[in-house]
């Protein structure tokens, strides 16, 4: 699990934000820069249907994504089967899309715990990123 921040820093931190947000809407607020962060580095990235390749990408993002405020666990796929074609030539290779990006992503703020998730909804031809569980704790 991520250190506590030091008290100082979390004050000023939270001079920045309005007093009227309650802690849930400060922690909903987290969890769409963490998705928002996670799908915006990872669009263009190579890669290719090796599993060694596509694991090594994940773990990257998830150990990039942790490094963030108040992330308690990341999770990140590449699913093999997705990935849209082999290499055709020398100077071909595939790119991260929307459609082959899956992440699950949790924080904990105050005693505020939210899961966010991001995937490609086929139906809305959108990379869906969206609250699946919030609680306090």
């Amino acid at each position: 699990m991520v250190e506590k921040m030091n008290d100082k820093i979390i004050e000023k931190a939270e001079e920045s934000f309005s007093n009227e947000l309650s802690d849930r809407e400060r922690a909903a607020f987290e969890i769409g820069i963490k998705l928002g962060a996670l799908f915006h580095i990872s669009m263009g990235i190579p890669i290719s249907k090796k599993k060694e390749v596509l694991s090594s990408i994940e773990n990257a993002l998830q150990d990039s994504i942790s490094c963030q405020p108040f992330v308690s666990s990341v999770s990140v796929k590449l699913p093999q089967d997705e990935i849209s074609r082999e290499k055709k030539h020398r100077y071909d290779y595939s790119t991260i899309v929307p459609e082959n990006l899956k992440a699950e992503i949790k924080i904990n703020y105050k005693n505020v715990m939210v899961k966010g998730n991001l995937e490609w909804n086929d139906e809305l031809k959108y990379p869906l990123m969206y609250i699946s569980e919030i609680k306090d704790s």
